[in-house]
């Protein structure tokens, strides 16, 4: 009981330390012209703790990217998976599938996000250890609960800070993804100016891609990091980058919008008859794939995974994906979803109305 006693607290005291030391510091530097806000991370804990490193997690063996004028990894493509600290089954479900494909992606790099704060000392204890073990994940000063579009503007100072990207991926820990397929479809997509890539959903006064799986060009990312201390932020990421498009696009920044429906299976009942071995030839994800859907799609796809022939797919014009005009307007949503977007850094951004929400449950149990 003594030594429990002693584990606990020196786990607590590093996890605090951890806590104190990881503050935004806010650098303002000249790039091109314009002011970019950029975010530092600064750590005083043990140094096994610290998420300033780049090298690649043991877990997943991929080869070190090549470095840029900047001294940081230069890759493609870096997928921030967000998940809560208690998905650790979802977590293992994506390393034990297509995450053991990325050590023949060096263009292509990967952390898991979770929450810092809100979460029992047992918890923090096991999902810290994981963290040892796995080095793959990082901790963002994030409490449990729907703060996803918080969540969302964290993983995107990381991404920057550690490394020079070209698109940036955000996708939940339940989407499967066809790494094979999105990795071949990059090469597309490289002239393709504020690039806003994933499930585009079409109702009147909500045309917006879903935040499952989004992929953002580098130039349209870097908007939120350049402009995110005057950003109003939303507890449902989705709606926060929606309005924040609609903001540029006011201001005529000439958004492009790719589709990309019906490649990315947004509810798994609509998979039918493409569950077989050509599973990843005409898809880039699938959502809801909780652990034993995983592991099932993986069976399907692993054998002819780097044999694979994929079409190309041609981005097209916004008329063609969706007849109504741009524009979310978070008032129109049910009771759920409604919340008014408020600054991201004010001291008082809350939603008290979400409170009793201590995390997304998703449709697993249905």
């Amino acid at each position: 009981m003594k030594n429990s006693k002693l584990l606990f607290g020196f786990c607590a005291a590093v996890l605090i330390t951890f806590l104190v030391g990881y503050m935004l510091d806010i650098n303002r530097k000249q790039s091109a012209g314009k002011q970019i806000v950029v975010t530092q991370f600064v750590f005083e804990n043990d140094a096994k703790l610290s998420t300033g490193s780049t090298e690649t997690p043991e877990s997943i063996s991929a080869p070190t990217p090549k470095l840029g004028k900047d001294g940081k990894p230069k890759v493609d493509l870096f997928m921030a998976l967000i998940t809560a600290p208690v998905r650790l089954d979802r977590r293992m479900a994506n390393r034990e599938t297509w995450l053991t494909t990325l050590k023949n992606y060096p263009n292509v790099a990967m952390r898991f996000f979770t929450d810092a704060k809100g979460w029992d000392e047992s918890i923090k204890a096991n999902i810290t250890e994981e963290r040892k073990k796995y080095g793959d994940l990082e901790f963002i000063p994030t409490s449990n609960g729907y703060w996803y579009g918080h969540r969302y503007m964290w993983m995107l100072f990381w991404a920057f800070e550690h490394y020079d990207f070209n698109f940036f991926l955000k996708t939940d820990d339940d989407y499967f993804v066809c790494l094979n397929n999105l990795a071949n479809d990059l090469q597309y997509r490289k002239n393709e100016k504020y690039l806003y890539w994933g499930w585009l959903g079409c109702d009147p006064s909500m045309v917006a891609m879903d935040s499952g799986l989004l992929i953002l060009g580098k130039d349209l990312a870097s908007e939120f990091v350049k402009r995110n201390d005057t950003l109003l932020c939303h507890p449902m990421a989705g709606q926060m980058i929606a309005m924040f498009i609609n903001k540029l696009e006011a201001e005529k920044y000439d958004v492009t919008y790719f589709a990309d429906n019906s490649r990315l299976v947004h509810y798994r009942s609509h998979l039918k008859d493409r569950l077989n071995n050509k599973l990843c030839s005409n898809l880039i994800g699938i959502h809801q794939a909780y652990p034993k859907h995983m592991r099932e799609y993986w069976s399907f796809a692993k054998d002819s995974w780097y044999n694979e022939t994929f079409p190309k797919v041609e981005r097209k014009p916004y008329s063609e994906y969706c007849s109504r005009p741009k524009g979310w307007d978070w008032r129109v949503l049910g009771s759920f979803w409604k919340h008014e977007p408020k600054p991201c850094w004010a001291p008082d951004t809350d939603w008290p109305e979400l409170h009793k929400y201590k995390m997304h449950k998703g449709r697993e149990d249905e």
